[in-house]
């Protein structure tokens, strides 16, 4: 079978929670539909939009892969801004360590995306053997000091030339249709966020 529609229902402990937030349903139906990747591995969706009519097993699917780079945005904010590393245990430190490394991505993401699209339109590059792009772990990995430049020192526009020389010499090559298992490893903790046992 692969497809299947149950039913969750919250257990007492939560009940106190869901009145708290004013909410009086206590069950909610949901749909598994399980289907079976390129890789061969088998994978199980799970969604709340249970009308078969309105939204068929396929569509279902299609929605969970355009979700795919929305998932590899949190794994960016996660993994490469180290977004669970705060810096103090306050919840206005934790709320001011979040807004800041959202705030410099999106300002890197802003600078670097001239420098993108001369990249994807350059002539030079779409005589290459594989497309370049820019590497963007890279570029805002070189990004975080350029605030205090451009904010503090005023000196903008020599510090957005130095960083677009320096982000042009680390380019990654475009390898399409690659995949790689998935590798599972214990999951690291900061020392912020480590709790001996």
């Amino acid at each position: 079978m692969n497809e299947k529609t149950f039913e969750l229902k919250a257990n007492s402990n939560h009940l106190s929670l869901l009145r708290e937030f004013d909410v009086t349903e206590t069950t909610i139906k949901c749909r598994l539909i399980r289907t079976t990747l390129s890789s061969g591995e088998k994978m199980v969706l799970c969604t709340s939009l249970i009308d078969r009519d309105i939204h068929d097993r396929q569509s279902i699917i299609d929605l969970y892969g355009k979700r795919w780079g929305i998932e590899e945005s949190y794994k960016f904010l996660k993994c490469r801004l180290d977004l669970e590393n705060f810096t103090g245990k306050t919840p206005h430190a934790i709320l001011q360590d979040f807004y800041v490394k959202v705030f410099l991505s999106n300002l890197c993401t802003f600078v670097t995306l001239e420098q993108e699209l001369k990249i994807e339109n350059d002539e030079h590059n779409k005589g290459k053997r594989l497309p370049y792009r820019l590497n963007r772990t890279f570029a805002l990995s070189n990004f975080k000091d350029l605030p205090i430049y451009i904010f503090l020192k005023k000196k903008i526009k020599q510090a957005l030339e130095a960083f677009n020389l320096l982000i042009q010499k680390a380019l990654s090559p475009v390898r399409p249709n690659r995949s790689f298992p998935r590798r599972s490893s214990p999951r690291k903790l900061s020392k912020i966020n480590y709790k001996p046992v």
